[in-house]
């Protein structure tokens, strides 16, 4: 069990399994970590999860100097601007429906519905819904705005390598022939070198998501909910 600020939380987890800290995000943040059983990864991210809804950013964990874990607020610009005019050598482009939610359904504890939350238009792509059950401690409409979600847009850019492009950060893109135009958030990157030849493949989202993990009950809060 854990209970403090989270980046100090998150310091002793590294300093239990014995990995290098680097970096880590400040958050000013309190929780309470009962997370037995939880690997590492898992509970750091419980603990940044809890601190993400309540002061609305986002964070992950990277690997920085070789050998440490830092904790990143993500989605911060890496510095990289892709210009389709000199150092891109590729892009694509596509959309996906297949993690969309449109509507969250409330319910009480019996699972008679309270109410609706709704943020995009069912009449173009029709009705996706999730049911989400009311429980103590917990702002339900909150945690449905968290589970809404739209098309899902994602691109491929090949492009010369830079060390700062790499996932958990974003990037600038400028290219008027494919529409590419803005901030684009870096889902996955692999670098290759050959020879003179230095090219960076990455996934980029259009949206700044965050692997969520649900924090774990209290003992005695875990005991009242099933009396």
């Amino acid at each position: 069990v854990y209970e403090g600020l989270v980046e100090d939380v998150t310091r002793n987890i590294l300093r239990d399994v014995g990995v290098l800290e680097g970096s880590i995000a400040q958050t000013g943040i309190t929780v309470y970590m009962p997370c037995m059983g939880k690997k590492a990864y898992e509970g750091i991210m419980m603990a940044y999860t809890q601190a993400a809804r309540q002061n609305g950013k986002k964070y992950i964990p990277v690997i920085t100097d070789i050998n440490h874990v830092s904790i990143v607020e993500k989605g911060t610009l890496c510095g990289v601007v892709i210009d389709g005019s000199y150092n891109t050598i590729e892009e694509s482009y596509k959309q996906t429906l297949q993690q969309m939610v449109n509507k969250i359904v409330i319910t009480d504890k019996d699972g008679n519905i309270l109410d609706f939350v709704q943020d995009f238009d069912t009449q173009i792509n029709g009705t996706v819904q999730k049911v989400l059950k009311q429980e103590d401690n917990k702002d339900v409409y909150a945690e449905a705005h968290n589970l809404l979600n739209g098309i899902d847009q994602t691109a491929s850019v090949t492009a010369t390598s830079d060390p700062c492009a790499v996932s958990g950060y974003s990037i600038l893109i400028q290219d008027s022939v494919t529409g590419l135009y803005g901030q684009f958030y870096i889902e996955s990157d692999t670098h290759t070198f050959s020879g003179a030849k230095e090219e960076m493949q990455l996934t980029l989202v259009f949206e700044n998501l965050m692997d969520e993990k649900e924090l774990e009950k209290k003992k005695e809060e875990t005991k009242a909910d099933d009396e």
